[in-house]
């Protein structure tokens, strides 16, 4: 395993191994191509590896004792500062982590200090009530603040994005013949989702970054669209668009400082 981050690499010395069923067992890590020295430990969930020497890149090979599943892996050294963990998948919702289950229990080996919730935008393409994603997002906060009672919830909206409309048109003449066109217009779903979002955060005492407004409010699709900042989809971000946001947030998180934030910070 080795890190693939655009900046530059950081020295780790130790490796959680987050699992399910039979706990997999090390044989053997290799440091390009060297053996490395380490010690295993496991809780049944999480496996841990402590490497007798930092490394940017090792190799772990492991034996299994049955089945098993194996849902990440953690980084990380005896360095203080932030350390940030991110999951996602192209469609969720909070549906989504609801219909998981355990979201809460499982990123409680992280000791999170700190969970945001940055969803919304995939409701907005779908068939929800106001009330209905009300419940979807009490229901994860729930869950999370069960498992992990000590960690703060952010909740953040989407920006504004556009849809794709195609429209079909008869040609004139004798026989039916149509012309199908493309063109996009502004999700007015996105801006009820924030509604929602905002309203949820302000009745049950949840911070919530407004990201709608903080990207331009209404009308920004088309700004961030005029300076590259959406893929083609006109709903995600390209990647400077991406950059920028989280650069934003960063902005927005930073100045609160260590005391409100802790050590560590986990996202979802």
């Amino acid at each position: 395993m080795k890190q693939t981050a655009d900046s530059p690499p950081r020295d780790f010395d130790r490796i959680r191994v987050f699992c399910s069923g039979a706990t997999p067992i090390v044989t053997g890590i290799t440091d390009r191509d060297v053996p490395a020295l380490y010690t295993a430990t496991s809780d049944g969930e999480v496996l841990d590896i402590a490497l007798f020497e930092p490394s940017t890149s090792v190799t772990v090979d492991f034996q299994s004792r049955g089945e098993c599943t194996i849902f990440g892996f953690e980084l990380t050294n005896s360095m203080t500062g932030i350390e940030y963990s991110a999951i996602g998948n192209n469609g969720a919702t909070y549906s989504t982590y609801n219909s998981i289950g355990t979201v809460g229990r499982d990123i409680h080996a992280l000791s999170p200090d700190l969970v945001i919730l940055d969803m919304g935008t995939n409701e907005a393409f779908g068939k929800i009530t106001d009330a209905q994603f009300y419940a979807n997002i009490d229901r994860l906060v729930e869950n999370i603040r069960k498992a992990n009672p000590s960690a703060a919830i952010l909740l953040t909206t989407p920006m504004e994005c556009q849809r794709s409309v195609t429209t079909r048109v008869r040609r004139k003449g004798k026989k039916r013949r149509y012309t199908t066109t493309r063109s996009y217009k502004v999700n007015d779903n996105v801006a009820r989702m924030r509604d929602v979002i905002l309203r949820y955060g302000a009745e049950k005492g949840i911070a919530v970054y407004d990201w709608y407004a903080v990207a331009g409010g209404t009308g920004a699709s088309a700004k961030w669209i005029s300076k590259g900042l959406f893929a083609k989809d006109r709903i995600h971000h390209s990647w400077s668009g991406y950059s920028l946001q989280g650069n934003l947030l960063f902005d927005a998180l930073i100045p609160l400082g260590t005391h409100a934030l802790g050590t560590q910070a986990s996202g979802l």
